[in-house]
């Protein structure tokens, strides 16, 4: 059985070959204590240096193996290779036991076949490595190792090879020779590319390349036909070969922390978990594309990349297998009306931090669905109070908002029963084909709905196509997508008139359309007095905002993201109900100095702008403040003082200039960023 130590076990940015790496960026968070590992005491002994006792060398003669981690070793003695001498000495010289044991005689000797020189201060290991011919596992992660010895190569039996955190440039291209190496960790060094023979390792399972510095990854790796898991996030790789796709078995592939606008689409026949986060993705990836193939893929993670659509027919493959789907911090402004019908087994969906106006209200009728996250998205047809209480409550709000209460219970049954089609496709191995079929007609099902009623309203809809049922229960006005440079006066004079419709509008959502500014009647009565939130993201808006928004007084949400905005009015610090102003993908170089004025705002998203500067004095006067987006900014340095911001509870500062805090540290979490730069601050 392999040793702890070497035992991989695949997780996002895992280190294959040691439990005591933290998951989220591959970085050990402790040594391994002598104890864990075969053959070793508890911890090392003070003043051992480069003393290796021989009571370690008898022990390692009668197991096979020998453990030397953690003992402050410089370089190896040269009586450990000494070692390989043992079988065909004498029992005198066998006996290294200054107590007078003749120790183990000669037919007792073992073959060495594990070495242990973990988290030592090793700068080189010694080409007398290829004594030890019966080498299984070799473990030498946590040193200070420029490169390996060629003689790795030469060790015929070799299985499990642990170079992880050195500073190693390259790798030897006899390593290419070891066909019996089934684990392979470099992890946490300096390597900038890999040998370009490397799919000779035929036997390989797990490869572990996170954290190094590589741009891409040899077309030879798609030979590796045993690979079951790959882990290179933290590079720079900005492409895959396409022969990735059809490793037949790779089940685990994380990649996070990369460069990636796209992946080579393909059918990924045994792909199970599947991380894509913090890269520059703009659709979902191209998995199972072949209907006679159906995915396997239980877990996608797309953390922090750009995202703004969710395209039916990359989702439809997805639908026989999909449980996990982690889109936190991309750039959605809507979800297809047809998720709930492709993804019908889905289990978790985390939506934080996108764009996020609205829902489909069938994602309510999704009965496996047991965890939504919501938090940090300009929501106005769901209230905040609907989303605090959890997933169940917005699923049934989702479900009660269908027009009728019988088709909606028809549609909980359609839904219920395409989950169990596709459960029983998945277990019976059936196509995706047949389980997309009946997603579809699910969909169908769901999505019909009887005709609303008549009432004073009907003008609204007839003239101008609005939702109605929305407007009535929620005060929510949609007039999105509609590519006008105004709002038609009539409709607003209409809504205007609350004796006539009954409706008091409360939400306007006006994106994607070519607005300049704010209308001008939404700034007076009775629009000025309840309007609560307003999105205008994805107009015309361009320099300074128009200060008419300042008239909104009972303004809580309010979207600009998506314009060419390069400051805001002093008036805005009028918007003393503010909360959640979101801004992202402007032009705007500097924290708008208007919102150091604003008492109960929580959340601020700036991501895509062009801050270079940040005054984290006025920031902490910010005493609401919970939520500061700053991701893809150009903000040479963070300043230490920002971490007296202890208010905040979400902090997002990754794709700027700045090299300190390294990546790394910000995937550790707020919590952990604002301790170290308050660490930094001098005195």
């Amino acid at each position: 059985a392999p040793h702890p130590a070497t035992t991989m076990s695949f997780g996002r940015r895992n280190n294959f070959m040691d439990p005591n790496f933290d998951g989220r960026r591959g970085r050990q968070m402790t040594s391994p204590k002598a104890s864990a590992l075969p053959g070793g005491p508890a911890g090392p002994a003070e003043g051992f240096n480069d003393n290796v006792p021989n009571g370690l060398l008898k022990t390692a003669k009668q197991t096979g193996v020998l453990n030397l981690s953690n003992k402050d070793l410089s370089h190896v003695p040269d009586k450990v290779w000494q070692l390989a001498n043992s079988a065909d000495a004498s029992p005198a010289d066998i006996a290294l036991d200054r107590s007078g044991d003749n120790g183990p005689r000669w037919w007792e000797v073992a073959e060495l076949t594990k070495l242990y020189l973990s988290a030592n201060r090793l700068e080189s290991l010694s080409e007398s490595i290829v004594k030890f011919p019966h080498l299984a596992v070799v473990d030498v992660r946590d040193n200070r190792l420029i490169r390996l010895p060629d003689a790795v190569g030469q060790l015929a039996e070799l299985r499990s090879l642990n170079a992880s955190k050195n500073r190693l440039i390259e790798l030897p291209p006899s390593l290419a020779s070891s066909g019996s190496l089934v684990q392979l960790s470099v992890s946490a060094n300096c390597l900038s590319e890999l040998p370009p023979d490397i799919g000779r390792l035929d036997s390989l399972s797990e490869l572990d390349i996170a954290d190094n510095q590589l741009t891409g990854l040899p077309d030879s790796i798609a030979m590796l036909r045993c690979l079951r898991c790959l882990e290179a996030g933290g590079n720079r790789i900005d492409s895959l070969p396409a022969g990735v796709a059809h490793l037949p078995a790779l089940s685990r592939l994380g990649l996070a922390g990369n460069r990636l606008e796209h992946l080579p689409g393909g059918p990924y026949p045994a792909l199970e978990v599947l991380d894509l986060s913090d890269n520059q993705l703009t659709d979902l990836p191209p998995i199972g594309a072949d209907p006679d193939s159906p995915a396997k893929l239980k877990e996608l993670h797309l953390v922090n990349n750009r995202i703004s659509r969710l395209l039916p027919d990359r989702l439809r493959p997805l639908g026989v297998s999909l449980r996990h789907l982690d889109l936190k911090r991309n750039c959605l402004s809507e979800l297809p009306v047809e998720l709930a019908g492709l993804l019908p087994l889905l289990e978790r969906l985390d939506l934080t931090n996108n764009d996020l106006s609205s829902l489909p209200n069938e994602l309510g009728l999704l009965t496996g669905l047991k965890c939504i996250l919501l938090d940090g998205n300009p929501l106005r047809a769901l209230r905040r109070e609907v989303v605090a209480r959890g997933t169940e409550a917005i699923k049934k709000h989702l479900a009660s908002r269908i027009a009728q209460p019988a088709a909606a219970e028809a549609a909980v049954d359609a839904a219920a029963a395409v989950a169990a089609a596709a459960a029983a496709a998945v277990a019976s191995g059936g196509s995706a084909t047949e389980v997309a079929a009946a997603a579809s007609a699910c969909s169908k099902k769901i999505s019909k709905k009887d005709p609303a009623p008549k009432t004073a309203l009907q003008a609204l809809q007839q003239q101008f196509g609005l939702d109605l049922g929305e407007l009535r229960v929620t005060g929510s006005l949609k007039y999105a997508d509609k590519r006008v440079a105004e709002v038609p006066e009539p409709l607003l004079e209409l809504l205007a008139n609350n004796s006539e419709t009954g409706v008091s509008v409360t939400r306007i959502d006006l994106s994607g359309n070519e607005l300049a500014g704010l209308p001008e009647r939404l700034a007076k009565p009775p629009f000025a007095d309840s309007l609560l939130e307003v999105s205008l993201r994805k107009n015309c808006l361009v320099g300074q905002l128009d200060a008419g928004v300042a008239q909104l007084a009972s303004l809580t949400v309010l979207d600009l993201s998506v314009n060419q905005l390069t400051s805001l009015p002093m008036e805005v610090s009028q918007l003393k109900q503010l909360q959640n102003l979101v801004l992202s993908y402007n032009r705007i170089a500097e924290f708008p100095e208007p919102l150091y004025s604003l008492p109960r705002l929580e959340t601020v998203l700036l991501a895509n702008n062009c801050i270079a500067t940040l005054q984290p004095d006025r920031l902490r006067g910010m005493s609401s403040l919970a939520t500061l987006d700053l991701t893809n900014n150009s903000l040479a340095t963070v300043p230490p003082q920002l971490g007296l911001c202890t208010n905040l509870r979400n902090l997002h500062l990754e794709g700027n200039r700045f090299r300190v805090p390294r990546p790394d540290q910000l995937a550790k979490g707020t919590a952990f960023v604002l301790e170290y730069l308050r660490n930094r601050i001098a005195g």
